[in-house]
């Protein structure tokens, strides 16, 4: 079995936070706020902050749907309106949309426009993962494999963050199938399987994830 020493990772792969660079996506080390495991350290040098605008599709013209709703949440988030995204967030998640739930998670989680709160943020995700969000399955997996989860039994913390990201990563989401490749890599959570880990890091790659690209074992030339 192949071990990955932390050097073998990109340089941002070695310290991060919990806040995502608005430009970049990424966690720079200026911005380090809670510690986490070595593993965690390994596996959080980029986060998928908030579902571009652009992918959340538009709502049909002359009203207002859903869709439209949370599309323009969205775009008033990546510009820094967090006071007028966040009373259409909260109109849909009391309406029940799954993906405004695990929006008002992430700036819960994250601080932004409201008072950092793990424990909100831990409901809106469930909330938003029961409605079948990959993105809140995700974010759950990540909460626990950080230690940022509501207390519990701290020796299933691993396991339960490699149920989230299955579950997410099963679902397509691109970012928890690199993170589980990662688990089946160190053996966190899972048994550690090679096979598993290239499995899940050349579908993430296939998906066009650049970090897990770094991580897919080419076959041999043959000459």
């Amino acid at each position: 079995m192949r071990n990955v020493p932390p050097k073998a990772l990109p340089p941002a792969a070695r310290r991060f936070t919990r806040h995502a660079d608005p430009a970049t996506r990424c966690r720079p080390p200026a911005l380090f706020s809670k510690s986490g495991t070595i593993l965690g350290a390994l596996l959080f040098h980029c986060i998928v902050a908030l579902t571009p605008a652009d992918a959340l599709g538009a709502g049909p013209p002359g009203r207002s749907a859903p869709a439209e709703e949370l599309r323009r949440a969205t775009i008033a988030i990546e510009q820094g309106r967090f006071s007028e995204a966040l009373p259409r967030l909260e109109a849909l998640a009391r309406a029940g949309v799954p993906q405004a739930r695990t929006r008002l998670g992430e700036l819960h989680y994250l601080g932004r426009g409201v008072p950092e709160s793990d424990a909100t943020a831990y409901t809106l995700f469930s909330e938003g993962a029961g409605g079948g969000d990959p993105a809140a399955m995700f974010w759950l997996g990540r909460m626990h494999l950080l230690g940022h989860a509501p207390a519990g039994d701290a020796s299933e913390a691993d396991r339960d963050a490699a149920r989230w990201f299955f579950e997410a990563a099963r679902r397509g989401h691109a970012e928890a199938q690199y993170y589980l490749g990662i688990l089946f890599m160190a053996g966190t959570g899972v048994q550690m399987d090679e096979q598993e880990a290239q499995k899940w890091m050349r579908r993430a790659a296939a998906a066009g994830h650049a970090a897990a690209e770094q991580f897919v074992e080419r076959p041999p030339v043959r000459r």
